[in-house]
């Protein structure tokens, strides 16, 4: 029973294995650029829409320190994220 098992693990191993290679090219072409797009979408209206209340004097700057720190936290863990989703992917089981 070992024997078939381990025969079918690498037979679908393999299928799964030539899926993913197929698949990186469109991968690689897609994810910079959704990087790029989230990235901007993100940066320039929320920012912009904290600087405007801060600039017009409709929330005091002491009150932006949280956002800060939070935000911070968010960086940290995308960091973490993508630093586990690498080693995931260098790791054999």
């Amino acid at each position: 029973m070992t024997g078939y098992l381990l025969v079918r693990y690498r037979a679908l191993s393999g299928r799964v294995d030539r899926r993913a290679v197929a698949a990186a090219p469109r991968t690689l072409r897609i994810a910079p650029l959704s990087s790029f797009t989230s990235g901007v979408f993100l940066a320039v209206p929320c920012r912009g829409a904290l600087a405007w209340l801060a600039v017009t004097g409709r929330i005091a700057p002491a009150a932006l320190s949280p956002l800060a720190v939070e935000g911070a936290a968010v960086f940290h863990t995308s960091l973490y994220a993508g630093d586990m989703q690498a080693y995931a992917g260098t790791t054999r089981t």
